[in-house]
């Protein structure tokens, strides 16, 4: 890790003359930073422990004699606790300066306990009086010493001023409070002793005045990519400068992915040049799965070329062998239902499989009804039609029965054995098809006359239809689609923590209308997953040709306030709703937080003005997330997979900032 030094001619604190002041020959990603002065702090002096009387002490060198003590700090005392030694020249002529130094390697905690002292970097935490002196020291914070941060993260901090004497570990810092790297000709400037300071920036700061400066450089570009990676959009950003100017106006322009892009380190751009023809799998989309060849195998395409090559066959063959003219029109029917319903609604079925489970017998019955109806229309005006409904109604409950029943079967499958279970389902089937038609036959038998026909119809579709909806309501999944998470989730953001079981909820689960509206302080909120130009015509940018023009302020703030989150999340009041882009690296458990934290918004969303918005996001952010470890207990404990949701029933686009220095590389 680099870090950035601003040079200066003059530098009466710093002694030209010491021999190492810096040590350059380090590596620096191996290395912890730690604040070293010249006056020990008496607030903060705990020095090393005190040498044995049998231990004799380290002699001193000649350049030891009369450097002064250093102060180790509370929070680096386990640094200095393996050696006993006194101070070697090297790190006393360190002490001269208030240069940040470079001690070597430390294990870092994995948690910080703020518990024994007010960590400086903690967001959530005042700091207190002692870090009084922060000038005078090394700027190790950097523009954090501007002015109070915070405001829009729930908890207002002073000015980071570390005192002398006081260490504490960069790797301890939020990660958006992380330092960026630099180029070597600053490293070069510390390295040569032409610098008074080491000033990283920070890739995250806040703003609380029109006078303070963002940490979204001028130039920002957005890309949107599929789920695999793949770009589907690029959003380039220019303005004149990243300041905060609420009246500024800046232009976004759309670049698609055949067009020329600025030259970005992306893996997916190297992948784009793979791709087949464009025109080609959008023609092909009705037939091929979403995001394809991102989503399937290699050998996925030799295998349906030739599968289909076999079903022609079949489909000539059959038709030879029937000729009936009636026969093959309906079968054309049922066949291009099967297409168009795979093509719109089979990814909407794992997400409520429930409903297409049962959706599939009603249509199913629906066919038994016009089949029955179909000698008593006229024809071929009526008849022909019904016969065709009847294929397509047929179709498309093969779609939904066979999807909602591998579905169902591997929830059910809870030790991995899906093929056996399987396998004794079909037996099942049939044993149960078998004993059907020996009943069947003694029914037919017996009943005569169109309405004793009737009359069984629909007594048995009765029985079928409340048979299927008794089925479907004894299914408790465990995953959670948009309806369960409505359900469980609000009542974890009000503090209820009954009835959020997965037997509470699947017992109390709609099975035809399914509601998955929240309703949060007397409104009611939809939540939605939106690509990058939705959201930016909800913070009211207007589209163009190719471009967008709006003012950037909104835009860049709001980016700040989701730097380290894997979305982004907006309220767009005069729809009421709540949009989320998910990023670059969003996984399931992702899309519940997300929700989570919008339906936090939607019970305290009073200012619905852009600036109020950005102060309630920022604040319910770290609400959320402290809340979020708890729900997650809680959900686990009940039984939900928080591993696996089906909140985002289409797959949705994502987001991938790229900044200035990625751009550069």
């Amino acid at each position: 890790m680099l870090f950035r030094a601003t040079a200066v001619r003059a530098l009466p604190r710093i002694r030209r003359d010491n021999p190492a002041p810096y040590l350059p020959k380090l590596k620096l990603s191996e290395l912890q930073l730690a604040v070293l002065s010249k006056k020990p702090s008496a607030r903060v002096r705990t020095g090393p422990a005190t040498p044995p009387a049998s231990t004799p002490p380290h002699p001193p060198s000649a350049a030891d004699a009369n450097e002064p003590p250093i102060n180790r700090g509370p929070l680096w005392s386990p640094l200095y606790r393996r050696k006993t030694s006194a101070p070697t020249a090297l790190l006393a002529a360190g002490a001269r300066t208030p240069l940040i130094k470079f001690l070597g390697k430390r294990t870092v905690p994995k948690s910080v306990d703020h518990a024994p002292h007010a960590h400086p970097a903690s967001p959530t935490h005042r700091l207190p009086d002692s870090f009084a002196s922060y000038r005078s020291n090394a700027q190790q914070h950097g523009p954090l010493a501007l002015g109070i941060i915070g405001a829009r993260s729930g908890a207002e901090l002073g000015p980071v001023q570390p005192a002398a004497g006081e260490f504490f570990d960069r790797s301890e810092l939020p990660r958006r409070f992380r330092k960026l790297a630099w180029s070597e000709e600053e490293i070069d400037a510390v390295n040569s002793g032409g610098a008074t300071s080491i000033k990283p920036q920070l890739s995250y700061s806040l703003k609380l005045s029109n006078n303070n400066n963002m940490s979204i450089p001028s130039r920002l570009i957005l890309r949107e990519t599929t789920t695999t990676g793949t770009p589907s959009a690029t959003y380039v950003l220019s303005s004149g400068s990243a300041s905060y100017d609420s009246k500024r106006t800046a232009r976004i322009d759309i670049v698609s992915p055949l067009e020329p892009q600025p030259s970005l380190s992306s893996p997916a751009s190297s992948t784009s040049s793979t791709l087949p023809s464009p025109l080609l799998i959008r023609l092909l989309a009705p037939l091929l799965p979403t995001n394809y060849p991102d989503s399937v195998s290699p050998d996925y395409t030799p295998y349906q070329i030739y599968d289909s090559i076999q079903a022609f066959a079949s489909t000539i063959a059959g038709l030879l062998a029937a000729r009936a003219v009636l026969t093959s029109l309906g079968e054309s029917i049922g066949r291009a239902a099967t297409i168009f319903f795979a093509h719109f609604f089979a990814v909407r079925i794992e997400a409520e499989v429930k409903f297409y489970r049962f959706f599939a017998d009603v249509v199913n019955d629906l066919a038994f009804v016009l089949d029955v109806l179909s000698p008593s229309l006229p024809a071929p005006l009526l008849r022909v039609p019904a016969l065709c409904l009847a294929s397509a109604c047929r179709a498309v409950c093969g779609v939904c029965g066979g999807s909602s029943k591998a579905i169902l079967s591997a929830h059910f499958a809870t030790r991995g054995n899906i093929g056996e279970l399987n396998a004794k389902d079909g037996s099942q089937e049939t044993v149960v098809s078998l004993l059907g038609m020996w009943v069947g036959g003694l029914v037919v038998s017996k009943v005569e006359g169109r309405g004793a026909t009737w009359a069984w119809l629909l007594g048995l579709l009765a029985v079928h239809l409340w048979a299927n909806w008794r089925a479907v309501k004894s299914v408790r999944l465990r995953t959670l689609n948009r309806a369960r998470a409505v359900t469980v989730l609000e009542k974890c953001v009000r503090g209820e923590a009954a009835g959020v079981g997965v037997e509470e909820v699947g017992r109390a689960e709609a099975v035809w209308r399914s509601r998955d509206e929240l309703t949060m302080g007397g409104r009611r909120w939809k939540i939605r997953f939106v690509s990058v130009e939705d959201l930016l015509q909800a913070l009211k940018w207007e589209r163009k040709e190719r471009s967008l023009g709006g003012q950037d302020h909104t835009l860049r703030a709001l980016l700040n306030v989701f730097f380290g989150e894997k979305y982004v999340l907006w309220l767009d009041a005069d729809r009421q709703e709540l949009i989320i882009v998910l990023k670059n690296g969003a996984v399931p458990e992702t899309q519940l937080q997300s929700w989570y934290h919008a339906m936090i918004v939607a019970s305290v969303a009073s200012d619905t003005s852009e600036d109020g918005l950005l102060r309630i996001l920022a604040t319910t952010l770290q609400t959320s997330k402290r809340g979020w470890k708890e729900t997650v207990d809680l959900l686990t404990r009940e039984g939900w997979q928080i591993q696996e949701s089906n909140l985002e029933v289409l797959p949705g686009p994502r987001l991938q900032v790229v900044r200035d220095e990625e751009i550069r590389q």
